[in-house]
């Protein structure tokens, strides 16, 4: 990595596949890289958006990998109340 770090890491997720264990520790150690190479921001971007349905389930999706990159729970937009939340990193 460079010694002056990197402005933007983008992580991007196939938002159409299911996320288990494996795929969390990934992604959470993904994150981990990224904030050791000094990167100033970590962008998710979700893939094959169109491909669920229905589109809610892209709120709890995004919803829980922020939680796992902020190891918390982060607060609730606009009274969205999210269905499940037991990770983090």
């Amino acid at each position: 990595m460079l010694s002056d770090g990197v402005d933007i890491c983008m992580i991007v997720v196939d938002a159409a596949k299911r996320l288990d264990a494996r795929k969390r520790d990934s992604f959470c150690e993904l994150v981990a890289l990224a904030l050791r190479g000094r990167a100033k921001e970590v962008v998710l971007v979700l893939n094959k958006v169109d491909w669920v349905e229905p589109k809610s389930k892209l709120l709890d999706l995004t919803y829980e990998y922020v939680s796992l990159v902020n190891g918390v729970k982060v607060p609730r937009i606009l009274g969205y109340r999210p269905h499940n939340w037991q990770y983090s990193c």
